[in-house]
């Protein structure tokens, strides 16, 4: 009989969203979206505006703390209300117009936050070919601190799984996936890490094959790599048969992690089993090795 590994940490909220007086949406939103990540927004746009003006000599008002969250506020509202352009919201036709939307900000200053608001600072991006390229620059402090806020605030369950998830995008962008197969054909592909309540404790934006290499054992790296905060404490991952391989499986039991998950019998290392006409219904093959790795037809 298998018994479940004993599970050597612990699992749910962590003391920051325990120790909140009011439990709240908002008081979760605004600890994953941080007044860090708010912060960076209001000096990398403000540090853009300014490169941008000493180029054509235009003046500009500064954005603030306060003026950058009520954007990202009506960008979250303009999401649930869709209109066909953001300035319908403010159009003097009544069908269109939005009477909440309009009196938080003017529409050429929501406009101008629309073409300065940045990430990162562009002046200092490594170029092309050399080795700390990024293709995620323009993001990457935004996704180290909210992955950051992620693990801090939540410790995963027992089980986890891990996949890939895609965010719909048909613009043109060097990072976009095609993906003929998924009910998202056309975006932007993520490893995600997720426990066994749906919460996305670990994640990786795939940027596609660096220089004209193709990355061997992709799929391995990406579960090593989102896994590795987790070794050591007995959790049970599941994933599908592109993650799959026989000396995957035993690296992983070394890390204690147990996992489980379908596989391609063309696969290297399996053993020799019973043709499915030689199965009667209900019959099943199956081997052990010494590491009790455990594989079932």
């Amino acid at each position: 009989m298998y018994l479940s590994p004993l599970f050597t940490s612990l699992e749910g909220f962590t003391s920051i969203i325990e120790n909140l007086p009011y439990c709240t949406p908002i008081s979760i939103f605004n600890i994953l979206f941080n007044d860090e990540i708010m912060n960076l927004i209001v000096f990398q746009t403000n540090l853009y505006a300014q490169q941008k003006q000493t180029k054509t000599g235009k003046s500009f008002i500064r954005t603030n703390l306060s003026e950058i969250k009520t954007f990202i506020g009506i960008n979250l509202l303009i999401g649930i209300k869709k209109q066909c352009s953001y300035r319908d919201y403010w159009s003097s036709s009544p069908d269109l117009h939005d009477s909440y939307i309009s009196s938080l900000t003017p529409i050429n200053r929501f406009g101008w936050l629309l073409t300065y608001i940045h990430l990162n600072d562009n002046t200092v991006m490594p170029k092309r070919n050399t080795h700390n390229y990024d293709k995620l620059y323009k993001l990457r402090p935004f996704i180290s601190i909210i992955l950051s806020n992620f693990q801090k605030t939540y410790n995963p369950h027992q089980i986890i799984s891990i996949d890939e998830s895609m965010v719909k995008f048909t613009g043109r962008n060097s990072n976009k996936q095609y993906m003929p197969k998924k009910p998202i054909k056309r975006g932007f592909k993520i490893w995600c890490l997720v426990d066994k309540h749906g919460y996305l404790w670990n994640f990786e934006v795939y940027t596609g094959k660096v220089g004209d290499s193709v990355e061997n054992q992709l799929g391995a790296r990406v579960v090593k790599q989102l896994s590795q905060p987790l070794q050591n404490k007995n959790h049970i991952l599941f994933f599908d048969n592109y993650f799959t391989s026989y000396p995957f499986m035993t690296y992983l039991k070394s890390k204690n992690i147990h996992a489980c998950g379908t596989i391609n019998l063309t696969r290297k290392y399996l053993p020799n089993f019973k043709k499915y006409k030689d199965l009667k219904l209900g019959e099943y093959d199956w081997f052990v090795d010494h590491g009790d790795i455990s594989i079932v037809k």
